[in-house]
């Protein structure tokens, strides 16, 4: 993947994604690997994500239990600052205890392996609007268009960010949902980390990330990387730009893309996206 020219053109996809669209991408995930801990992931990411995808609501669940028959563990949902910004407690603890069985998304997400969903490629307009759970849960929150990125942990759906349009908006067009192909991975690894009990801790006790070290040592003894491609592997691991890259190392962007290009060439993958899905089924 590049970041040269008025458009980025991503491998085996047919949408494309504009400058500010890749710049919101990389945006995002770097935020999220600068979250602490869950509960800020959620407060902070949430919102934001909802601004990049121009959503009115934005929803976190965390799944438990049979990989078919999941529970949900945690449900937060979050409003945009468009309409009226802060969480919703209301919806959410309906959805945990009842409603999250009807989800024609999170069905298809479970029966399937596809990261990006959503409720216009699964069913007809006209069958949604019959669907119960659209007449009982959704319309009368005023949504209509729902995105789905599946958070998959070595093939098992973990986790669910969806994303909520009201009626009179649009759709989620192709480069939203390439947007969220790109980003789906990158979430899954945030949050599996955050969620693990070895998370790092200051000498309080509190929480202040997660050693990413770890995964940059297996890659460099397993690919042979040299120091400065550890160094970029890392920056390009935490959602760094190849400018932002490049001012780190006291390089040039073209000097960051030779070595990003020579790094997936050594692990057998070609973009971001291989890369998170790489980290997401080896750690």
């Amino acid at each position: 993947m590049t970041n040269t020219g008025a458009s980025i053109i991503v491998k085996n996809a047919m949408a494309v994604l504009s400058e500010n669209d890749y710049r919101d991408v990389l945006d995002l995930v770097y935020l999220a690997n600068s979250c602490q801990d869950i509960e800020q992931f959620v407060t902070h990411f949430l919102p934001a994500v909802s601004r990049a995808f121009r959503s009115e609501i934005s929803t976190f669940h965390l799944l438990q239990g049979n990989p078919q028959r999941p529970v949900i563990g945690e449900s937060r949902s979050f409003f945009s600052e468009v309409n009226s910004s802060g969480e919703d407690k209301y919806n959410p603890k309906l959805y945990k205890e009842y409603y999250y069985q009807q989800s024609p998304l999170l069905k298809e997400a479970i029966s399937s392996s596809q990261q990006v969903l959503k409720i216009a490629a699964v069913m007809s307009q006209k069958d949604w609007e019959r669907n119960e759970f659209f007449v009982d849960f959704i319309f009368p929150q005023h949504l209509y268009w729902e995105l789905f990125l599946a958070l998959r942990w070595k093939n098992k759906l973990a986790g669910v960010v969806t994303l909520w349009r009201g009626r009179k908006q649009e759709d989620f067009m192709d480069s939203d949902l390439l947007k969220g192909e790109i980003l789906s991975p990158h979430l899954m690894l945030v949050v599996h980390n955050l969620c693990q009990p070895n998370v790092l801790k200051g000498v309080n006790g509190e929480i202040i990330g997660y050693d990413i070290g770890k995964i940059k040592e297996e890659f460099i003894k397993k690919f042979h990387l040299s120091e400065r491609e550890a160094e970029i592997l890392d920056g390009v691991i935490t959602g760094m730009s190849y400018d932002e890259i490049a001012n780190k190392c006291f390089i040039s962007p073209f000097t960051v893309h030779s070595h990003v290009k020579n790094i997936y060439s050594k692990i057998g993958i070609h973009n971001r996206i291989d890369l998170g899905r790489y980290i997401q089924n080896s750690v």
